[in-house]
């Protein structure tokens, strides 16, 4: 549930994790290899990241380095319709251009070292974006009338000169790059504007903040979830005790009501009236000697009081009364899972008796 809340994200609360969670999901269930514990668990976890993205606020706002560009760019200059460049086109390029083509831009340009990776890049945006050499940065921004720059590259010296900008109306320059892509001096070019690391500090401290806040929601939505989830669990392993109980008194009251029915047939035959009677007298019998039990395991569940689930298991076997078997060898069936009691309480008691493991779910 923590994870796919995004709690456990490097950026607080990010999306994507939620669909990696439900791509997995998906193809576990497609390959076979999800059990009805897992899926309720992953399903359930699938819920809970919803509703902590519809309820809460942890994935609003931005975190991102180069989302956090832009939204200080869209602060400093109006972007809609306007001009962007990019200076390249790794992770941080990638997610900035990302954010200026949600931004309405009317058009992008992408600089990389390497073509082909500013191309791959440009296939994701929906803005008309063009990919050139980073070699002809220069040319470009002499060319065209940007109105933001972001630049995120990995060099180790900047890229980006005074010589390589010239006077502009209200260019917004923002260097997320770490040592610096952008020279200093260029803030000195008539009409360029340049911000660092530094000046991101007051966009995302805010939503770090915001997303801290709603953090503590989801915690809370996840208690509840999982009380919940656990609950149900418990019920489960009780009413997997309770079908016991009543498969193995159904399967008495069966062999002894077919038995009176057989009685009352040779001591005069019965009505079809009368008969429905007796059958109804045994089954209310049977439900009205179970209730006090049924409510016994459902609590002992919800105690985490397993050893008393395991003894029901054992008493309440349903062949208890069954004919015994012969004294040849067991059947393949009985080699392959041994006595109906042994088998079956065996396995539960792997599951049950151990209250860490409970606890656990």
């Amino acid at each position: 549930m923590r994870v796919a809340a995004g709690l456990e994200s490097l950026v607080l609360g990010e999306d994507q994790i939620l669909g990696q969670v439900r791509t997995a999901y998906e193809e576990a269930r497609a390959a076979g290899g999800i059990g009805r514990v897992l899926e309720d668990s992953v399903t359930k976890a699938i819920h809970v990241g919803s509703r902590a993205r519809t309820e809460t606020t942890i994935n609003q706002g931005t975190l991102s380095l180069g989302a956090a560009a832009v939204e200080l760019a869209a602060q400093r200059a109006d972007l809609d319709g306007g001009c962007a460049v990019v200076v390249g086109a790794g992770e941080m390029g990638t997610l900035a251009a990302r954010a200026l083509d949600s931004a309405a831009i009317g058009e992008l340009v992408i600089a990389n070292r390497t073509l082909d990776r500013a191309d791959h890049v440009a296939t994701e945006l929906d803005t008309d974006t063009t990919t050139v050499p980073l070699a002809e940065l220069t040319g470009v921004m002499a060319n065209s009338d940007a109105d933001v720059m972001v630049s995120a590259t990995g060099s180790p010296d900047p890229v980006v000169s005074q010589a390589d900008l010239t006077p502009a109306e209200g260019l917004v320059c923002v260097d997320v790059a770490q040592p610096r892509d952008i020279d200093p001096a260029a803030d000195g070019v008539d009409g360029v504007t340049v911000y660092n690391l530094d000046d991101l500090e007051s966009v995302t401290s805010e939503t770090r903040r915001r997303r801290a806040e709603a953090a503590t929601q989801v915690e809370s939505i996840i208690d509840d979830e999982f009380q919940r989830i656990l609950t149900e669990f418990k019920r489960n392993r009780a009413d997997a005790a309770i079908s016991k109980m009543y498969e193995g008194a159904e399967h008495t009251k069966r062999r002894q009501l077919d038995t009176a029915l057989e009685k009352l047939e040779a001591q005069g035959g019965l009505t079809d009236e009368q008969r429905e009677t007796v059958e109804s007298l045994a089954d209310t019998l049977v439900g009205r000697l179970l209730a006090a039990p049924t409510k016994s395991l459902r609590d002992a569940a919800g105690e985490d009081d397993w050893n008393t689930i395991q003894t029901a298991l054992e008493l309440f076997n349903p062949e208890f009364d069954a004919p015994p078997q012969g004294s040849g060898p067991p059947s393949d069936a009985e080699s392959e899972t041994g006595d109906s009691t042994g088998g079956f309480a065996q396995n539960w008691q792997l599951d049950c008796t151990d209250n860490s493991t409970s606890t656990e779910l």
